[in-house]
């Protein structure tokens, strides 16, 4: 989150960094740390940097029974590739649309594996996004369609 200051003319500043003069009066940039506001509330500084997210494709899993049962099919993982933020990264998936069935193992990490069961001959999907935040305040939304299909084979029936 970016700290806003007064100068020494009144004008609102957005706080990047800071540099300071060491005690050798040399000026050194701080990128990062804290900052004690007017209203005495400890605030954070980050140099920002561009956090960007490359968009998956969507993912596809498929299975196979002989029996007709219902059986777990899954897909994944696939991480995102995730390039520039600030410090810790994190992410927050959240189905959008579809089958409420199919779920990710953890909502909170880079490359889930989701599942459901169902029944054979079947194929169902749903829509998923997931919010990457990193430590700084930045924030992108990527988007991913699940398939998965679980597919009867018959072994009785010949070829």
């Amino acid at each position: 989150m970016p700290v806003r200051v007064r100068d020494a003319g009144a004008a609102l500043r957005t706080v990047k960094g800071i540099a300071l003069r060491d005690a050798a009066g040399a000026l050194r940039t701080i990128k990062g740390g804290t900052i004690r506001d007017a209203t005495g509330v400890q605030r954070a500084f980050f140099e920002t940097s561009a956090l960007a997210v490359a968009q998956p494709d969507d993912l596809y899993g498929t299975g196979f029974n002989h029996t007709g049962a219902s059986k777990v099919v899954y897909a994944g993982p696939v991480p995102l590739t995730v390039t520039g933020g600030i410090g810790t990264i994190s992410y927050a998936w959240s189905r959008i649309t579809g089958d409420a069935g199919i779920v990710p193992d953890s909502a909170t990490v880079n490359a889930p594996v989701w599942n459901k069961s169902i029944p054979a001959d079947t194929t169902t999907s749903a829509r998923w996004q997931c919010v990457v935040t990193d430590a700084g305040g930045g924030s992108v939304t990527v988007e991913l369609t699940i398939t998965l299909q679980l597919v009867f084979n018959d072994p009785f029936i010949p070829i």
